[in-house]
């Protein structure tokens, strides 16, 4: 089997979008898909706060008072609409599988 193929380069001036999300780690780009994350998950991600005293303290603040991007909603911690996830390894890792 045989495929005729041809290779352009295009200008990334002219496709700025696709530059820009080609020059992300891929990370960055898992953050673009939709994840619904199940409750043993939402678990682990809440264990991941309790082990970071700075979370600690955000979250205790934002009870209290509003922030400019933090919210405390239904015992959730959101980021501008997204969930924090603490600093644990093997929790992201379980995000990312």
């Amino acid at each position: 089997m045989e495929f005729v193929f041809s290779i352009e380069v295009k200008q990334s001036h002219t496709y700025l979008v696709a530059d820009a999300l080609s020059r992300k780690d891929i990370v960055e780009n898992m953050a673009i898909t939709t994840f619904t994350p199940d409750s043993d998950l939402i678990e682990k991600i809440k264990l991941s706060w309790k082990h970071n005293t700075l979370l600690q303290q955000l979250i205790h603040d934002i009870q209290s008072k509003a922030h400019t991007h933090y919210t405390w909603h239904q015992g959730i911690l959101h980021r501008k609409g997204r969930l924090v996830v603490g600093k644990d390894a093997v929790v992201r890792r379980d995000i990312l599988l």
